[in-house]
């Protein structure tokens, strides 16, 4: 039922929906996603989000603002606590927080970055992995891979905001995460 219901919604917002016939991670959920999406040379820009998040409206129009390929290949619209701040950049009016590595709540990047972390491991079919102490997806895509924004000394543009966990309490998480920067006022 719940695999109805996500295709519904996918089909009411004009979504695509790929259902994979068994669980292999996250990992594998975003390299068949990513790569999927990357077959259309046409999209420059792809944001990956957590089912676990509100997404503001407005959240991609002002990324939008803030891509540069070059300068800022890799974003996100979740300022993650856990995450210290490195710095900051102004871009347009805004002054923007820069972390060395990020929660994968929310990623955007171009084309070419997530082609440079791809295919993110899973221990799920047996490949190595690194205990990292938290997400290997999230740590793998900012600063594990090859090609990934720390080890090419880019930090994470942060536009705080755009997105938020709505699991509040460390129990809610598979890390024992809080969400303490977005939670609710009556929380």
């Amino acid at each position: 039922r719940a695999a109805e219901r996500n295709r519904s919604i996918a089909t009411e917002q004009g979504a695509e929906y790929l259902r994979l016939p068994a669980n292999r991670g996250i990992s594998a959920a975003i390299n068949i996603g990513m790569n999927y999406l990357l077959a259309d040379a046409r999209l420059t820009w792809i944001s990956y989000f957590q089912d676990d998040v509100d997404v503001q409206p407005e959240a991609l129009r002002r990324l939008h603002r803030i891509e540069d390929a070059e300068a800022r290949p890799l974003l996100t619209g979740y300022d993650a606590d856990e995450h210290p701040t490195i710095g900051q950049v102004a871009v347009g009016d805004e002054l923007l927080p820069l972390k060395r590595e990020t929660a994968g709540v929310h990623l955007h990047a171009h084309r070419d970055y997530w082609l440079g972390v791809l295919p993110i491991p899973t221990e799920y079919i047996g490949a190595p992995r690194r205990r990292w102490g938290a997400s290997l997806e999230d740590a793998w895509i900012t600063v594990g891979a090859p090609r990934a924004a720390a080890r090419r000394e880019l930090p994470v543009v942060c536009v705080p905001g755009l997105v938020r966990t709505f699991l509040w309490h460390p129990g809610d998480s598979t890390w024992g995460n809080p969400n303490t920067a977005d939670a609710p006022l009556d929380a």
